[in-house]
């Protein structure tokens, strides 16, 4: 992969991932090639996980104390974030690919 797809990204995105994102990972590379079709795909199992977790919070909610639902919030934001770098470098990865393909395909 080129480095300046890193930086192509940083413009498009305003990002800094040129800092963040190491590019020699030929195990995340070859994982993220046969896995690219499904890691965006919501399945109706995880919309109905992602119901049941909802229920559980609500209930949860009911029982604490003003301290611990801070715990929790805060536990959650965590949560939230270490999604959002894994996706972070899911959508890298995935802008990677698109602009490779393109470049290979000499589609104009």
């Amino acid at each position: 992969m080129n480095n300046n797809y890193k930086i192509l990204f940083d413009e498009v995105f305003n990002t800094h991932t040129k800092d963040e994102i190491e590019l020699d990972m030929p195990l995340l590379n070859i994982l993220f090639n046969e896995l690219r079709d499904k890691l965006y795909t919501t399945s109706k199992e995880y919309i109905e996980l992602q119901r049941e977790v909802c229920k559980l919070y609500v209930e949860l909610f009911k029982g604490l104390n003003t301290e611990q639902k801070e715990l929790l919030e805060k536990i959650d934001e965590f949560n939230c974030q270490m999604y959002s770098e894994q996706e972070k470098k899911l959508f890298f990865w995935g802008f990677l690919i698109a602009k490779e393909l393109d470049k290979e395909s000499g589609i104009k």
